[in-house]
């Protein structure tokens, strides 16, 4: 059997982008992020610490790996809404379920 990617079973059962229903009737909520940009300003001018980091994922594990000060625990910190000023938090599209977390306070 041929698996279809989140997109692909969205569209094919007819639900929206929020999330999908597997056999046993529950409810997988999708996280879709696109184009996560994070940016701090810095006396040389501004500091991009994230850059175009993109996610879509339902029910899969996901480990983000990478060198110390790679920019994985501000990833965590955009998406969850916990970048403090002076930082700007910038992303095409951040959604969990459907809800836009970029207009959330």
């Amino acid at each position: 059997m041929e698996r279809l990617g989140l997109d692909a079973r969205l569209k094919a059962e007819g639900l929206p982008h929020g999330g999908f229903n597997l056999a046993d009737g529950a409810r997988v909520i999708r996280i879709d992020i696109e184009g996560l940009t994070v940016t701090f300003p810095t006396p040389q001018g501004p500091a991009r610490v994230v850059r175009d980091f993109a996610l879509t994922m339902g029910r899969e594990k996901v480990g983000i790996v990478g060198e110390s000060g790679s920019g994985k625990s501000m990833t965590a910190r955009a998406i969850l809404g916990l970048v403090r000023k002076p930082g700007e938090v910038r992303a095409k599209r951040m959604s969990l379920g459907g809800t836009d977390l970029t207009k959330l306070s």
